[in-house]
């Protein structure tokens, strides 16, 4: 019978409905009749009754199968979503002499709200070429929430500030259009914080502009002390208007120096009791204690306390860590990648270190010609990025 039907128009004299077991508040019910006249008799009640559970359960058989289809394309489109967002991260690059970058980002959920970059620069270009760069553009952004959303936000981000630096503007102009383009674009309530900064390697000069990210840590190796740079502007997409140049900071980076830059996935993670945050002096006496190390030790430091004192709980909040430390005496010899997590088609194994020799040719003769001796990887979930300047032992003080 039909839904649209008469259950008096089918010639139905009496009817039985039996709620099926399946679903709370019940939707299967079944009607039994008799149509020669009389009443359904008792006896055919728990009957019925059987028969409307059965069909309660097949229904919701089918159903299950239905949501399970359509939960299985979703974790495919998520996936891809990952792979896209993954694929964004800096996988490999030329170290500039004298430095050294590690970099992660973990995300909470499947796709992840945070995105960190890292730009080799000569002069005000971009450096395609694989060569040694004079410089680097760093940033890191955070997006509201985490999850596909905020990841599509923080991707917008990294590839309007790449755009950008392709056209030689100054990263405080570059900030300003990417800022005004995203006042349009995000609804009311969704924004992105963001620290953007570009680095002389020769001097140590840094020019940072930032969009409601910080604190942002400078820990002063002769002075054993951390400066702490807040935010120079509101986050980006809030407020449209003009970014005065003379709001940004400047500072210079010494032998020695470390940059910390971290977003609140760090600083707001809550202790295993729920109690207290992690908080800015945590994350200072961390950093303080692995000053003697490389800048991958440095965060693996972080990882460590953040992950000790939250007790390994799932992560509330995305965290991504740019970690940059400018080495004292260093020797221009070989570079080092090292990829923390299984790669993209299982091309790298966890923990892989690939190494080469910076000098062109060598590095072209060892891994044929791979970008400038340097392999060029994806990382899956978790892009971890170590870069290693050539000195004494890789991960040892100078």
């Amino acid at each position: 019978m039909r839904s649209t039907d008469s259950l008096m128009a089918s010639g139905a004299t009496t009817a039985r409905c039996a709620p099926g077991p399946a679903h709370d508040p019940p939707r299967v019910f079944l009607y039994a009749d008799t149509r020669a006249g009389g009443r359904l008799g008792d006896a055919a009640v728990p009957y019925a009754d059987m028969v409307a559970q059965l069909a309660g359960l097949a229904i919701a058989a089918l159903e299950r199968r239905e949501d399970r289809s359509e939960r299985e394309r979703l974790e495919r489109e998520i996936d891809v979503a990952r792979r896209i967002q993954a694929g964004t991260f800096p996988s490999g690059y030329a170290v500039a002499r004298g430095w050294e970058i590690a970099a992660e980002s973990r995300p909470a959920d499947s796709c992840g709200g945070d995105a960190f970059d890292v730009v080799p620069m000569r002069g005000d270009a971009v450096d395609d070429d694989g060569g040694e760069p004079d410089g680097y553009v760093l940033s890191i952004a955070d997006a509201t929430d985490h999850g596909v959303a905020s990841a599509l936000s923080s991707v917008q981000v990294r590839a309007m500030l790449r755009l950008g630096l392709r056209t030689g503007r100054p990263i405080v102009r570059i900030a300003e259009q990417v800022n005004a383009q995203l006042c349009r674009d995000l609804p009311d309530g969704r924004n992105v914080t963001a620290w953007c900064a570009r680095l002389d390697a020769a001097t140590g000069e840094v020019h940072a502009v930032s969009a409601g990210q910080g604190p942002i840590l400078v820990y002063r190796r002769a002075a054993d002390a951390f400066e702490v740079h807040g935010a120079d502007q509101p986050p980006l997409g809030v407020v449209p208007g003009p970014y005065d140049d003379a709001e940004s900071r400047r500072f210079r980076r010494e032998a020695g120096d470390l940059l910390v830059a971290l977003t609140d996935g760090y600083f707001e993670a809550p202790a295993a009791d729920g109690g207290a945050r992690f908080g800015d002096a945590r994350v200072m006496e961390a950093v303080r204690g692995a000053r003697a190390g490389t800048a991958h030790e440095v965060l693996e430091a972080l990882k460590r306390a953040v992950e000790s004192f939250t007790g390994g709980a799932p992560l509330e909040d995305d965290r991504t860590a740019l970690v940059v430390r400018r080495v004292p005496g260093a020797r221009r010899a070989r570079a080092s990648v090292r990829v923390a997590d299984v790669c993209d088609g299982g091309r790298v194994d966890p923990g892989a270190h690939v190494e080469q020799l910076a000098d062109r040719r060598a590095a072209d003769a060892a891994v044929g010609a791979q970008h400038g001796g340097l392999a060029v990887v994806a990382p899956a979930r978790h892009a971890l990025v170590h870069i290693a300047p050539p000195h004494a032992g890789i991960g040892g003080a100078q």
